[in-house]
């Protein structure tokens, strides 16, 4: 049976590959279907958009933010 990962390329350069996120749970960072990883992978977008967002509220001279920024935020599903 075919399983899907998905990994997130930030504007910084750093990756992040969703069987990372679970450690010695690797089956909890794979999915079923293609769609199924594009989801998740767009919701961890939405997340780190989200993020910045309530940082920068918080303390807007430290945390500068760039609405558009999350247009950098690449992702590549993988199947593996």
């Amino acid at each position: 049976m075919t399983k899907y990962k998905y990994i997130l390329t930030f504007p910084d350069g750093e990756e992040f590959d969703s069987m990372e996120e679970y450690g010695d749970d690797n089956c909890r960072g794979t999915f079923s279907s293609e769609s199924e990883a594009t989801d998740a992978a767009l919701y961890g977008i939405s997340c780190y958009e989200e993020g910045g967002e309530i940082l920068h509220m918080s303390n807007p001279g430290d945390y500068p933010y760039d609405e558009n920024s999350t247009d950098d935020v690449e992702f590549e599903v993988v199947e593996i």
